[in-house]
């Protein structure tokens, strides 16, 4: 499941340089595709790991509470990573 979602992530990230790099439309339709996918091999990963999607969800939103005041993203929250002191 892992090395599926690295291969995924790498395919949606193909997806994202085009379009910034390049200069390509976004290709939503394969956008959404790769998303599906890594939604696919993420939910295998849970399951054979025993973590639910709101363990997963409820993590990250205490970690980037602390990271990120009120949820706002600053570039500098993001390079003093308050939630790794």
């Amino acid at each position: 499941m892992a090395v599926g979602i690295a291969g995924e992530a790498s395919e949606l990230l193909d997806a994202i340089k085009k379009h910034v790099f390049y200069n390509a439309p976004l290709n939503m339709e394969n956008v959404i595709e790769e998303l599906g996918d890594l939604e696919f091999y993420m939910e295998g990963l849970r399951t054979t790991l025993g973590i639910t999607l709101e363990q997963t969800l409820d993590s990250n939103v205490s970690k980037l509470s602390v990271r990120y005041k009120g949820f706002n993203y600053s570039d500098q929250q993001a390079q003093d990573r308050a939630d790794k002191v």
